[in-house]
């Protein structure tokens, strides 16, 4: 039996409803949040059997996107990734209507199910820097001087020589 996804229920108003979500607590009407989610006890809320389907369902296209992204970069015929480049134009716009978001939250959720598979497919189409240096070749790493001792980094002092001089009386 799966484990129900419960929403931890913050704050009631006769107007909003106030629900812990991904860590943060959002507001909504009243009328939102009987449309989406079904009060268990005066704590929790669960998705309702329609949300569900709906989650169910943007998670089998997020899984054919990821499937999509990986096409596309990867080693097949450009006819082929072609047609796995339109078919993610498709799916991101069916993922945008059904999860109610933007294109930009979609590409989100698309790219954290490609790091959940492995961080360096997602380096090259988002450009996150902190893999840069898993990504250099060993030519690049090679080819860079290596600092033998302390560089001298430029002072306020060395811009303007009078600074200096006035240093070296006030230390005297």
């Amino acid at each position: 039996m799966e484990k129900e996804v419960r929403f931890r229920i913050l704050n009631k108003t006769s107007k909003t409803v106030t629900v812990k979500l991904m860590g943060k607590p959002m507001e909504f009407s009243w009328e939102e949040f009987n449309k989406k989610l079904i009060v268990v006890d005066k704590f929790w809320a669960v998705l309702n059997e329609e949300e569900k389907k709906k989650q169910e369902e943007a998670d089998e296209l997020v899984n054919d996107a990821v499937v999509c992204v990986m096409l596309q970069r990867g080693n097949a015929e450009p006819t082929r990734k072609l047609a796995a480049l339109m078919q993610l134009s498709t799916i991101t716009k069916k993922l945008e209507e059904l999860l109610e978001c933007s294109n930009v939250e979609v590409l989100n959720i698309i790219r954290q199910r490609l790091m959940m598979l492995n961080d360096w497919m997602v380096e090259p189409m988002f450009d996150t820097k902190k893999h840069c240096k898993n990504f250099k070749s060993k030519n690049e790493e090679s080819s860079k001087p290596v600092p033998i001792g302390e560089e001298h980094k430029p002072t306020l002092g060395d811009a303007f020589s009078c600074l200096g001089k006035l240093k070296e009386t006030l230390e005297k």
